[in-house]
Formats: structure tokens, C-alpha cells, sequence
């Protein structure tokens, strides 16, 4: 695992690996992202948790581009 430390005396693993602001979706009248913000900073391990329906699958889709 790479520590804040290692992060700041590497300048090409500092920064941020995902950043998405503002996200929105809707299927209709139902939202299923609506103003979604995210920020994964490199090198991490992050979790996109909540529970069925919350828009989970929907957000990672839009993030790669399905």
C-alpha cells in the first residue's frame, strides 16, 4: 500500500486517479444518479457501497463510459 508520505515525495503518483463531478442520470422521470460527485485518489482502494437501487451500477457505467 502506498502511504501520504510516498504519495507526496512521488510527484507522478500524487493527484487524483478518478475525479467526476456533477453526475446525473435518469431512466424517464426516475433518477438514478442525480448531482454526483466523486473523487478516488490514486493509488487507493475505494468502495462505491449502498444499498439495491441506489444507482451504484449506474454511476461505474458512466465512469466507463457504457
Amino acid at each position: 500500500m502506498i502511504e501520504d508520505a510516498q504519495l507526496a515525495e512521488h510527484p507522478a503518483l500524487s493527484g487524483n486517479g478518478i475525479v467526476v463531478e456533477n453526475v446525473t442520470r435518469s431512466f424517464g422521470d426516475v433518477w438514478a444518479v442525480r448531482g454526483m460527485d466523486l473523487v478516488v485518489p490514486y493509488g487507493r482502494v475505494t468502495a462505491l457501497v449502498g444499498p439495491n437501487g441506489a444507482g451504484k451500477t449506474t454511476l461505474i457505467n458512466q465512469i466507463s463510459g457504457l
